[in-house]
């Protein structure tokens, strides 16, 4: 029997699978395609592959839900009545709100619903990732995720707190990709790209603008859709809180642009491709 589920397997998953090295059971919409499952039973052999969500996280301990954003809800009424009050660790990008909303049907299903939220890019390496965990189970939570090597720290308050960090952060972090990826493009675009990257580091030295530049070219062309979602989660926050969400909107906009093909023609331009 597996001792965790993943609810979602995608590049989190895959990573916490490599580093915990525990046996696990994982749901997945891809997993309808034969083409897909028989990738996942190739790269991860040792794990077991669910036609349902219900029955990956039957009998394990701790259920980690990593979908994208807007499915975090849907996942949790997908899995069903637990045995056992397991951890259901819900480490989606989705607003307060809608945690609190999964939280509810979690708390239904007879698991222990904990704000799970993973502050930086998997590809760091899970183990170096901090970590942020709020609600009534976080303390649980925390416990079993330090006890397996990984970054955790609770946060004080309820549900969504954790969620409320990571989505304000991430206004911040993307904002300042976005507004990066914009100016250098033009900037590109008007052969003054040395000029333009020299003046930043004049302003404000010792930032790296040139590989922030490069790297925020990189995550977006790799994540643009998930990071509009993540930044429409923080929009959707800042309406609940009666404020504008003018600037997580326009990213979620800038983010969406990646679908668009005439700026893909321009990505080709993309610094890591370029004789820089």
């Amino acid at each position: 029997m597996a001792e965790i589920a993943f609810i979602g397997f995608g590049e989190a998953a895959a990573a916490l699978l490599h580093d915990l090295g525990i046996p696990a059971a994982a749901f997945d919409l891809r997993f309808s395609d034969t083409k897909a499952r028989a990738a996942a039973a190739r790269s991860h052999p040792q794990l077991q592959l669910c036609d349902q969500a219900g029955g990956a996280a039957a009998g394990a301990g701790i259920i980690f839900s990593l979908v994208t954003a807007e499915q975090a809800v849907n996942a949790a009424n997908s899995i069903g009545p637990l045995q056992g009050s397991p951890i259901y660790l819900d480490a989606n990008s989705c607003s307060p709100a809608a945690k609190r909303e999964a939280a509810a049907i979690m708390r239904k299903f007879g698991a222990r619903y904990v704000d799970l939220a993973v502050m930086a890019p998997v590809s760091r390496g899970i183990r170096r990732i901090p970590m942020l965990a709020s609600g009534p189970h976080a303390g649980d939570a925390v416990r079993w995720l330090r006890h397996h090597g990984l970054q955790a720290s609770e946060l004080e308050g309820r549900i969504g707190t954790a969620a409320a960090v990571k989505l304000l952060r991430s206004i911040v972090v993307k904002g300042l990709q976005t507004l990066l990826a914009e100016a250098s493009l033009a900037a590109r675009s008007e052969s003054i790209e040395d000029a333009w990257l020299a003046s930043l580091e004049e302003t404000w030295p010792g930032m790296g603008w040139a590989q922030l530049s490069e790297t925020a070219h990189i995550r977006m062309r790799q994540h643009g859709r998930r990071r509009a979602e993540e930044m429409r989660q923080s929009a959707e926050m800042l309406r609940a809180l009666d404020l504008p969400d003018i600037m997580a909107k326009s990213i979620a906009e800038w983010q969406d642009l990646l679908e668009e093909s005439d700026l893909q023609d321009a990505l080709r331009y993309l610094p890591e491709q370029s004789a820089r």
